[in-house]
């Protein structure tokens, strides 16, 4: 390999690298006010938090006791929390501290 085919890469690489880190900012002007991105933004938060409710539940041992009480009571604090505030973010952080809590208790 000569010294210009490895500068020649590693400008490449540099240029992809800072043209996918740049690309949502210029593609916001085209998807500003598109109705698909708009029902997904409105869809894809109560979407996750039900694949990670069933991920969660998915992954209880059911040899423990423990275990198995901690992760529901933690189930039970996130439906709570959302139920009262309708926000993602306090529900999963809420029933993440419920659970860490839990299971050092328990």
């Amino acid at each position: 390999m000569t010294l210009g085919f490895i500068l020649l890469t590693i400008f490449l690489m540099g240029l992809v690298t800072y043209g996918v880190k740049w690309l949502p900012f210029y593609t916001v002007a085209f998807v500003k006010d598109n109705k698909m991105i708009e029902v997904l933004g409105q869809l894809l938060p109560p979407a996750i938090m039900a694949i990670l409710v069933m991920y969660c539940l998915f992954l209880i041992d059911y040899q423990k006791t423990s275990s198995i009480a901690a992760n529901y009571i933690a189930l039970g604090v996130v439906v709570a929390l959302h139920l009262k505030w309708r926000n993602t973010l306090i529900s999963m952080i809420g029933g993440l501290i419920v659970y860490a809590v839990l299971l050092h208790w328990l």
